[in-house]
């Protein structure tokens, strides 16, 4: 001992922590503590291979073996640090020697009237050794724990102070000295949850929910005169007890926004309350009579909105305002026939009578106040009344501008007059449509379309309200600073906010705050819209209003607590899950006529490489479409393929200083403990989509091309989100089950949902799916080596797959 004995164990790991970095490298795993070392392999051949790299560089450093206390053959059943593995069946349990000294121990302890504190802390510290190595070994040391703690202060008593055995303290040592508890093995593979429930409780009651089912209740006097942590607990306890039938034999994770609560479950109990310890016990001991798993993790406060509305008894629940009428719908759709159909809303009368249907006219985004047509088939239309217009006769406002009865269809008269000249102010006149009015007639099928002079009334509204400052390229530039995507709806929104103001003869850009607060109120109450939906109004009108003398339609106070009120009245309901389950859509790929992928035809290969791209990288549909496989945008590497989107193209969450991310799609070799884990690959279908469509493409660069014969053209985004849906429901309807809607959007909720179940960490889904923060991905949705980018892939897919055949083996 060169360096003294008091610091040779740590000089003596940093020396073989180093020799243990260099076995890594060679892809030997190793596991060290101080001198007891363990290697590992997949099979027996590479163990040897690994044991004599590993004897041969020891040797060569000067360091000597013991042979006789090592065990050099390859062997399933090992025991190391005091544990025995069964790695056959996948368990570790305590090794007899410590059994026996556990025994020993207690039988000492139990023939004596009084002990020493001393013997009581000698024989936890033997229990807590065993944690990791006797299921609920945490749970049966708290009675002990809390006896102790009862007769001994640690903070006033000496250990040697005598402590009493009491007679209810031993039937808590004798679980400890019966061998099918500590020989039953704990499980090495953690287990993946097979549902997850989420609760909450306040000082009025309590809420959980899950899956697509919720329950509530309120607190009795006594139980609100209790702790906070109590009442959180007991929410679990009443929330288990509701869900019980679907959760027998099932491993339940438990998401509270309570520290505690997730603390106490998972350490199955603590020192610090008894009173919630004992309520831990409790459940816990109901958990085993009906043969429940279960264990929690905390979510922030602010993310557990459900949960916490329920407690609260907020949530009003409702499917839909308004639907179609199935029957008449179905009634128009086969007539082929032009109809002459009433322009009417077709409403189910047990649903809101009162609400709006919005089709937009394609290139419809004049200020003109027409009917939406929307094409059905061939020359059939239907004809919607614009909404919520003055019901008095056809009159012209101040602003020149003419509104129709509601039973009849505007078109445009002549093409757009603009007058040039100046006002006073400086400002440019507004612009003046003249319009006709024709009734529908039968048979026609003409709709009135927008001059291809006009604007839209984003643009409209900010030359009537902003002095001409710039240059009309500068003008374009500001323009754009806003995405395509956004200018439409800000278009849409600022049509029917104009529509109201002329209504009621009030400038847009000059309202006042009470005849906005109005127009607030009238789209909540009138047009049914959420707080969230008017709070996109709100913006929509800040970019062109002029703003008041101390505020501005942002930052007006009274109007933030106008649409916080209509929240707090109406909350939005959210839907919690897609209406399919992704584990059988997984074991579907797996088979005929996705399989094999050589030979298999074009049509299912491209719609399984779409897919599993989809889902291990959680990329949106635009995205998708976006990739390439031009060399600059396509590079094989040793762990996958790095794809970068087309350099033209512009990313929904992309901003000026942020570049985009490279999508990375990783090979499964590494990862796969069965062969059939290596059919879901994303990376072996891409390659092999790749490959197959190489002499198809003639000159196309897209990633991914049209499937039908002869005809092999770059695919459009709305074809890759056809073919998502198409493979979902293809592989749920041939199991029986009918779908009422699919969104090709659902992929990237799922992946992301199942990483995170499977866990993912919060900061890995939110670089996968390239969101700027995790309330994007929380609110909407519940590493730079490649091993690392990697692992959302691998949970998102495979961490589903072994969680789906956990339930169809239990």
């Amino acid at each position: 001992m060169p360096f003294g004995l008091a610091i040779a164990p740590r000089i003596f790991t940093k020396i073989v922590t180093t020799i243990g970095g260099y076995l890594r490298m060679k892809e030997i795993y190793i596991y060290m503590y101080l001198d007891d070392w363990l290697i590992k392999s997949r099979e027996p051949i590479g163990l040897l291979s690994h044991l004599v790299t590993t004897l041969h560089k020891l040797i060569d450093l000067g360091l000597v073996v013991n042979l006789e206390k090592s065990h050099l053959n390859p062997s399933q059943k090992i025991t190391y640090l005091g544990a025995r593995f069964n790695l056959q069946m996948g368990i570790v349990c305590p090794t007899e020697e410590r059994y026996t000294n556990l025994c020993q121990t207690i039988s000492t302890i139990t023939q004596q009237a009084f002990v020493p504190a001393r013997s009581f802390l000698r024989i936890l510290g033997l229990m807590a050794s065993c944690i990791d190595l006797v299921p609920l070994a945490r749970l049966h040391m708290r009675p002990i724990q809390l006896y102790l703690l009862c007769h001994w202060s640690p903070r006033q008593d000496d250990i040697s102070h005598l402590v009493q055995i009491k007679d209810s303290l031993k039937p808590h040592l004798a679980w400890w000295t019966q061998g099918s508890n500590i020989f039953r093995g704990a499980v090495l593979e953690q287990r993946l949850p097979d549902y997850t429930m989420w609760t909450d409780a306040s000082n009025q009651g309590w809420g959980a929910h899950m899956g697509n089912q919720s329950v509530s209740g309120i607190w009795t006097l006594s139980d609100k005169a209790k702790h906070i942590n109590f009442l959180e607990m007991l929410a679990v306890q009443k929330a288990l007890a509701h869900f019980r039938n679907p959760l027998i034999g099932k491993l339940l994770m438990i998401r509270s926004d309570n520290s505690t609560v997730v603390s106490y479950i998972n350490r199955q109990g603590g020192t610090r309350s008894p009173q919630l310890c004992m309520l831990v016990w409790t459940i816990y001991q109901w958990c085993m009579k009906w043969n429940i798993q279960i264990k929690a993790a905390h979510i922030p406060g602010k993310k557990n909105v459900l949960a916490d509305s329920l407690s609260r008894g907020n949530v009003k629940v409702k499917i839909t305002e308004w639907s179609l009428c199935q029957t008449v719908a179905d009634q128009l759709f086969n007539i082929s026939t032009k109809p002459n159909i009433h322009c009417r809303l077709v409403c189910n009368k047990r649903k809101l009578q009162n609400s709006d249907i919005l089709l937009p006219v394609p290139g419809a985004r004049s200020l003109e106040l027409r009917r939406s047509g929307v094409q059905l088939d061939g020359d059939l239309r239907i004809c919607v009344s614009p909404t919520h217009i003055n019901p008095k006769d056809t009159s012209e406002n101040e602003t020149g501008d003419v509104y129709t009865p509601t039973d009849c269809a505007a078109i445009s008269e002549a093409v757009m007059v603009s007058n040039t000249s100046k006002s006073a102010r400086g400002h440019t006149n507004d612009v003046t449509f003249k319009r006709g009015f024709i009734k529908s007639k039968k048979g026609s099928n003409k709709t009135s379309r927008p001059s291809k002079s006009q604007i839209s009334s984003l643009e409209n509204i900010k030359q009537c309200g902003s002095p001409k400052k710039f240059s009309k390229k500068a003008e374009s530039f500001i323009t754009n600073s806003r995405r395509q995507s956004t200018r439409k709806v800000y278009d849409a929104r600022l049509t029917i906010y104009r529509n109201w103001c002329a209504s009621r003869n009030v400038c847009p850009y000059t309202i006042s705050v009470t005849d906005l607060a109005e127009f607030f109120i009238y789209l909540h109450e009138v047009r049914g819209l959420k707080a969230s939906t008017i709070s996109g109004y709100k913006s929509a009108i800040a970019s062109i209003h002029k703003g008041w003398n101390h505020s501005t339609v942002s930052n007006n106070v009274s109007l933030s607590r106008l649409i916080k009120g209509i929240y707090n009245v109406s909350p939005t309901v959210k839907t919690l899950l897609p209406n399919w389950d992704l584990p059988p859509v997984l074991w579907s790929l797996c088979d005929s006529p996705f399989e094999p992928l050589g030979s298999c035809d074009l049509k299912y290969l491209t719609w399984k490489t779409v897919f599993l791209v989809a889902m291990a990288t959680a990329s949106r549909v635009s995205e998708i479409h976006a990739l390439s496989i031009d060399s600059q945008h396509m590079r094989f590497e040793k762990n996958g393929i790095r794809l970068l989107p087309n350099l033209n193209f512009l990313a929904k969450t992309q901003r000026l200083g942020k570049p985009w991310d490279p999508l990375f799609v990783p090979e499964f070799n590494t990862y796969a403990t069965e062969a059939r884990d290596q059919l879901l690959c994303p990376c072996r279908a891409l390659r092999m989509y790749v490959k197959r469509t190489k002499t198809l493409r003639n000159r196309e660069t897209a990633l991914f091309v049209t499937y039908k014969q002869n005809y092999h053209q770059r695919a459009s985004k709305d074809s890759i989100s056809r073919w998502i849906v198409s493979l979902i429901r293809y592989c749920v309807e041939t199991k029986g089950i009918n779908l009422t809607s699919v969104r090709a959007h659902d992929t990237r909720r799922l992946s992301t949902s199942w990483a995170l179940f499977n866990g993912a960490s919060t900061e890995e889904i939110v670089k996968a799916a390239h969101w700027a923060n995790e309330s994007t991905f929380t609110s909407f949705y519940m590493r730079d080596v490649p091993s690392q980018e990697a692992r959302f892939a691998r949970l998102s897919i495979l961490g589903t797959l072994k969680a789906n055949q956990h339930k169809k083996k239990d």
